[in-house]
């Protein structure tokens, strides 16, 4: 399935889209795709990359307001980038047992105590030049975290965490990046990296 640039995607509460296929949204930076709830109140569902026919699929120029959250479940090569993603009810971005993936010119701003991005197992999985921050404040949640997954992290700015980037149950992420570039910035976090 493919999504045009400027479309307007309205979802009742709780309703989610699941592509079991390849799902390109092909927005554009003056006409972005928007995913938006059909009502004043309440959060829609998730946006869901769902196994292995959905290898390949891309996420482009979206803003996703009112959701619960992008979620990538065993599925490989899937683009995430330059998406808005906000007032949404659980992690921005979750990937499961998925590979290859790329997360990069994403803004996530959080209210909930939910990560910004997650990664549970897989490998591969790169997240670039994102900006991820709490929108109160309150210092929950990692903005990226690994667990038992591996890639690269580089050029983010995480704000307002507890961690700004944490690896755990055996992830192994890199987070080198080359000299003449600037690394990621964590600020206003109560621990930089763990």
């Amino acid at each position: 399935m493919t999504v045009s640039a400027g479309t307007v995607l309205n979802f009742a509460t709780g309703d989610s889209l699941v592509a079991n296929g390849v799902l390109n949204v092909n927005g554009t930076s003056s006409q972005p795709v928007t995913f938006t709830r059909s009502g004043t109140s309440g959060n829609w569902g998730c946006v869901v990359f769902n196994g292995s026919g959905a290898a390949g699929s891309t996420l482009s120029y979206a803003n996703l307001q009112y959701g619960a959250e992008i979620d990538v479940k065993s599925a490989s090569n899937v683009t995430i980038q330059h998406c808005n993603i906000t007032n949404n009810s659980g992690h921005g971005i979750y990937l499961y047992s998925s590979s290859n993936c790329l997360m990069q010119n994403n803004t996530i701003a959080n209210l909930n105590s939910n990560h910004g991005i997650r990664m549970d197992g897989g490998t591969n999985n790169n997240c670039y030049q994102n900006v991820i921050y709490k929108t109160d404040h309150n210092q929950n949640g990692a903005g990226i975290l690994y667990s038992g997954s591996s890639g690269y992290i580089g050029q983010n700015d995480i704000r307002y965490y507890n961690w700004g980037i944490s690896a755990i149950w055996g992830a192994s992420p890199s987070s080198y990046w080359p000299s003449s570039q600037r690394n990621n910035r964590i600020t206003n976090c109560q621990r930089g990296t763990t």
